[in-house]
């Protein structure tokens, strides 16, 4: 009975190990040529990426009147590393936090906007990316064998050749500013990716348009929408050594950008001053510029009529308060305009596209007007050549997280008395002082915009 049940047991292992033998040679035969074709096919499109940045290269150096110094690297990355690594975070940080409730207090964006969401969806969106001297490529979306990947190349290895040859380039440290200068940068890479295409004979691409439905996308592509026609202005004035002398004196609004006669015959935008009467320092301030303006209209009445309200802008400046004991959050945004006409044109315009949203009108008395919408307060005066926008909600009413409030406000907030039309003005000279901001990446099709901002 021992003998035949050992018998029995030692049957059944060999054949367990028979069977597992088996599984494992079949599991090799499937899989592992399965491995080795994608190891190979990873290898053979990183190969092809090396032997087409070289072609390009060469090209570009001629078209650009530019020289490569050092041999460029290159990774090949995956959609979902550039969501990882350079999407927005899961948490906002207080200056998201800030810039979504000045996004929805504006009226750029609706009440369900939320800035960590679109960051996600703006970085899903990137191609390719230069950072220092490394090319990123994402290779979900390339295709080495269209035409199009090459342009996709001299893009991206211009700029390559901006942080070699102008590197030291200041930053203004504004929304309007850093458009600008972002325009000028992707302005290079974009018309000269475009005299590659023609010196190469690729086919033209499509150009870039304004994505009304998606606001804080089209806020984000303005480089990529003006910025070529720009800089193709400045090469139409003065070759590469106008477009080059221009890192050095960069543009500082989104007017220069989008009028470039503006920029080359020095037109610049007027410093505005905005008195609150109050002592503690807003939480955020900035400049929004033309472009800015332009988005909110657009977004409500067209991009007709947004460009009759925003032409004519002189400069602004923008302040947002936070008062604890109420919990309410106020903007206030001076715009002062070229002439007195263009103010007109604006308030009216303004006020139309507040009807148009659905706003309810409480208060009209000419030079002033209250609307309702959204829950929100929207004041809007107009006194010569400036108009006053103030717009004031409760945080449940902009759809913000209480805690986050609470975690990045605390009772810091102030009270704000409601500025009298007198108590703002725009002055010559007056410039607030930034920290500089240092934003390294400069992205294909996309400006992904990092860092914090602080305001003295």
């Amino acid at each position: 009975m021992r003998i035949r049940s050992y018998s029995v047991i030692i049957l059944i292992a060999a054949f367990t190990l028979g069977a597992l033998i088996a599984y494992t040679v079949l599991l090799a035969y499937y899989h592992v040529p399965q491995l080795h074709v994608q190891v190979r096919m990873q290898k053979d499109i990183s190969m092809e990426i090396y032997r087409l940045v070289e072609d390009v290269k060469r090209d570009l150096e001629i078209v650009r009147g530019l020289k490569f110094r050092d041999s460029v690297n290159i990774r090949v990355i995956t959609s979902s590393w550039v969501v990882e690594h350079w999407g927005g975070p899961h948490k906002p940080t207080k200056d998201m936090l800030l810039r979504e409730v000045v996004s929805k207090l504006t009226l750029l964006v609706s009440p369900s906007f939320n800035m960590c969401v679109e960051e996600s969806r703006w970085a899903s969106l990137i191609m390719a990316a230069v950072e220092d001297h490394t090319l990123y490529i994402v290779k979900d979306y390339i295709n080495v064998s269209s035409p199009g990947v090459r342009r996709l190349l001299a893009h991206e290895l211009t700029h390559i050749l901006q942080n070699i040859y102008f590197p030291e380039v200041t930053h203004p440290g504004t929304l309007d500013g850093e458009l600008a200068l972002y325009a000028l940068i992707e302005g290079d890479a974009d018309f000269t990716a475009d005299l590659y295409c023609n010196y190469t004979g690729i086919p033209p691409r499509i150009r870039m348009w304004i994505p009304l439905d998606a606001p804080y996308i089209a806020l984000k592509v303005f480089p990529y929408v003006y910025g070529e026609d720009f800089v193709k202005y400045l090469y139409m004035e003065g070759g590469w050594d106008l477009v080059n002398a221009a890192y050095e004196k960069p543009p500082r609004s989104t007017e220069q950008v989008m009028h470039p006669e503006k920029y080359v015959c020095g037109e610049e935008p007027v410093a505005v001053k905005l008195s609150i009467e109050q002592h503690e320092k807003p939480l955020y301030s900035d400049t929004m510029g033309e472009y800015y303006i332009l988005l909110v209209i657009a977004t409500k009445l067209g991009l007709n009529k947004a460009q009759v309200a925003a032409q004519g802008w002189g400069g602004d400046r923008l302040a947002l308060y936070y008062n604890h004991a109420i919990d309410m959050w106020s903007v206030y945004w001076n715009i002062t305009w070229d002439s007195e006409q263009d103010a007109r044109e604006f308030y009216q315009i303004f006020s139309d596209a507040l009807m148009e949203t659905g706003a309810t009108l409480t208060l009209d008395l000419g030079s002033r007007r209250v609307f309702s919408i959204w829950n929100y307060v929207v004041d809007i005066s107009i006194l010569g050549k400036n108009t006053l926008l103030e717009a004031r909600a409760h945080t449940p009413d902009i759809r913000i997280s209480q805690r986050l409030v609470e975690e990045f406000i605390g009772e810091h907030g102030e009270h704000v008395p409601i500025p009298e039309i007198s108590h703002y003005n725009a002055v010559l000279g007056v410039r607030a002082r930034y920290l500089r901001e240092d934003w390294t990446l400069m992205l294909t099709w996309i400006l992904c915009i990092k860092g914090r901002k602080e305001i003295n």
